[in-house]
């Protein structure tokens, strides 16, 4: 992975005694990173809210950290500092990522070792409005999108946009979002999402919703992109066939759980490069596409 490769070119000379430490173990995301370290001999601290956390399982692991403070919340890097060795912080989702970079000088003053870029750079591609606007700047193409704050505002927009279209929260994992094929599904999904982005899951993220024209997605093959980017420059990359394991009844994807197939694809990597040097990013991205579509539909 693209992560692992960048860590391994920042701490050969130290010969592996930094250890790497993997935020959110019970996260699948986070198993792929283990593997990947352990494969390279790199001495592992796992932190996660769950003993029965399934990254613990991994015999790589070589310390287990139980932290039951929220990764989203601004104590958990007290805890880190306090509780933990130092090493390199690998992040994890991102509210988790968020509160990292708000952290980051402390962080780093600390003496943990963290490539991340600044809160107000990650807002502009966590933010999905605000990833769309970055797109446009960058000459991408994307999708209409509109945020909305009312019913009343949701209409008038759905009228604009036309049908079908999908509500979705802006900041929400992959795969939140609800289809409304007719004028009639509008009451129902707004109810549903309104009540999603507010239940105790996800309040912390204080998510908005938008009204986005529907992207057909039959016979469509997503693709994931993993880079270490140093002021907007991939340093180092990966691509991988994403494969969705909950497909809806009415064809669409969920995101429940994916798999890499090592794949390259130009267009994916062109759209991203645009991105990260536009914003000058520096850390760890992930970003999907579609092969047939632009990256940020």
């Amino acid at each position: 992975m693209a992560m692992i490769t960048m860590f391994r070119k920042t701490y050969d000379r130290q010969k592996y005694q930094i250890p790497a430490i993997v935020c959110d173990a019970e996260k699948l995301s986070q198993i792929a990173i283990i593997q990947e370290l352990g494969r390279l001999r790199i001495p592992i601290i796992a932190v996660s809210s769950k003993k029965e956390a399934v990254g613990f399982a991994s015999r790589y692991i070589e310390k287990k950290i139980i932290c039951q403070i929220p990764s989203y919340e601004n104590e958990y890097a007290r805890f880190l500092v306090h509780s933990l060795p130092r090493g390199v912080i690998f992040y994890s989702n991102d509210a988790n990522t968020e509160n990292i970079a708000k952290n980051k000088t402390f962080l780093l003053k600390e003496g943990f070792g963290l490539l991340i870029s600044d809160s107000s750079i990650l807002e502009r591609v966590i933010e999905k409005d605000n990833l769309y606007n970055t797109g446009l700047e960058c000459s991408i193409k994307v999708p209409r999108s509109f945020v909305v704050l009312s019913w009343s505002n949701l209409v008038d927009v759905a009228s604009e946009v036309g049908f079908p279209l999908i509500l979705k929260a802006t900041n929400l994992a992959g795969g939140v979002y609800k289809l409304a094929r007719r004028p009639q599904d509008l009451d129902i999904i707004f109810e549903e999402m309104t009540e999603t982005i507010n239940n105790e899951m996800w309040r912390h993220r204080k998510a908005r919703l938008i009204v986005q024209e529907w992207i057909p997605q039959q016979n469509i093959r997503l693709w994931n992109f993993n880079a270490c980017a140093v002021g907007g420059e991939i340093i180092c990359y990966s691509m991988g066939e994403r494969i969705r394991t909950n497909i809806f009844q009415d064809g669409t994807f969920g995101s429940t759980l994916m798999y890499g197939i090592s794949k390259y694809n130009p267009s994916i990597l062109e759209k991203n490069c645009k991105i990260l040097k536009h914003l000058k990013y520096d850390g760890i991205v992930e970003r999907n596409g579609q092969k047939t579509l632009s990256l940020l539909k």
